[in-house]
């Protein structure tokens, strides 16, 4: 399966509160000796690596330097920026408010933003810009706004909401509207940006009160407090740690790309994804959960199914695989789901590459260990398989 990339702007791409203490891990020192030698090869700085299995945490380890500085070694709860992985996140956000009916999928968002904003259209294309089409990247929208104003290594410089009426207003659809998938982070952020205006929530508040602490995520954060600040990886351009890179402030696109996590509650989030459709969910309805999975566009060459933020595809061996990844300002992030297997994967790094290829890698390891056949044919999936 290709995994899609979102590079050059925060991607390099593809429950109930749980006790995690008690579960036992894997002793599994094929996986260890892997990931020690990606660090001690220089291809990563560090690694936060963790598996799930079915309702479990199976797996969760860190390896090499979270920060050079202090000294600090990567573990599972080191909390890195994770870039366009936010975009499964603000998803789910959209999904719950059309649940509760607050918004339809296929409803205008120009008549959310008001007659302030000005959004361009395409005479080929579908009248209006709609939340699906932002979801599923099919708006038409440049990948990223055409007015940045880049400063000392941050190239979105606290991106305001009167940069974006204006870029909305005097810029080019580069397909027409509904016509093609083409990654946009500019769309992604520009969905958190409706959501925001409403319900008239901040993003954060939003994601904090209906997603992040209903699933036990604790550790997962746009703004990492101060408590936290002594687990918080720092990012490097080079790959000895020798260089930091310039953290970037995403403005009124935060949505889709600024969360901070850890590998264990990004864990927590996999394990809730891994009930969609066959287990009762909490925040959304578990069909809304399979919803947010199953594909609805497809790339221009088939090869990725594009639903409400996941991208998906066969994978040989491996079978139906759900996969998203981020990057931002050297913080790189990789999730990777097998739900017919009922395993997922979960990297984080702060230097080096992105992480999607040791993490289909790891899926596969996981599912030779833990789930040699599919365990049930899956209806949910049964009808995007190519």
């Amino acid at each position: 399966m290709r995994t899609l990339a979102t590079v050059g702007v925060f991607a390099a791409v593809w429950i109930a509160p749980m006790a995690l203490a008690d579960q036992p891990l894997a002793d599994w020192p094929e996986l260890d000796q892997r990931f020690q030698k990606a660090v001690d090869d220089a291809d990563y700085l560090s690694l936060s690596v963790a598996i799930v299995h079915e309702d479990e945490i199976v797996y969760a380890k860190g390896f090499g330097m979270a920060d050079t500085e202090h000294d600090r070694q990567a573990t599972p709860d080191t909390l890195y920026r994770i870039g366009s992985l936010t975009k499964l996140f603000t998803a789910l956000l959209m999904a719950q408010l059309r649940d509760e009916g607050r918004l339809k999928l296929d409803d205008a968002i120009g008549d959310t933003l008001g007659a302030d904003f000005k959004l361009p259209t395409h005479p080929l294309g579908a009248p209006t810009i709609t939340w699906r089409h932002l979801a599923t990247h099919t708006s038409g929208l440049p990948r990223v706004p055409t007015n940045l104003l880049p400063k000392f290594g941050d190239p979105y410089n606290n991106y305001s909401a009167e940069q974006l009426r204006d870029m909305l207003a005097n810029t080019q659809l580069e397909h027409p509207i509904g016509a093609v998938y083409s990654y946009s982070n500019l769309g992604f952020g520009l969905l958190g940006f409706c959501l925001e205006r409403l319900t008239g929530e901040p993003y954060e508040q939003m994601l904090q009160t209906r997603i992040l602490r209903p699933l036990g995520m604790r550790d997962t954060c746009v703004k990492i407090p101060a408590s936290a600040a002594a687990r918080a990886a720092r990012s490097y351009i080079d790959h000895n740690g020798d260089v930091p890179a310039e953290d970037w402030e995403l403005g009124v696109l935060g949505p889709a790309g600024a969360l901070a996590s850890t590998a264990n509650d990004l864990a927590r989030f996999a394990i809730w994804q891994l009930k969609a459709g066959r287990s009762e969910t909490d925040v959304v309805r578990t069909g809304t959960l399979a919803e947010t999975q199953r594909p609805q566009v497809m790339a221009p060459d088939w090869s990725v199914g594009v639903g409400l933020a996941w991208h998906s595809g066969n994978v040989p061996n491996l079978g139906f695989v759900l996969s998203h990844n981020g990057g931002i300002a050297s913080y790189f992030s990789h999730i990777s789901l097998a739900p017919d297997r009922r395993v997922g994967v979960v990297i984080l790094t702060n230097s080096g590459h992105d992480a999607n290829e040791i993490g289909i890698w790891t899926l596969r390891q996981a599912i030779e260990r833990f789930s040699s056949a599919p365990q049930r044919e899956s209806e949910t999936h049964a009808e995007s398989q190519p």
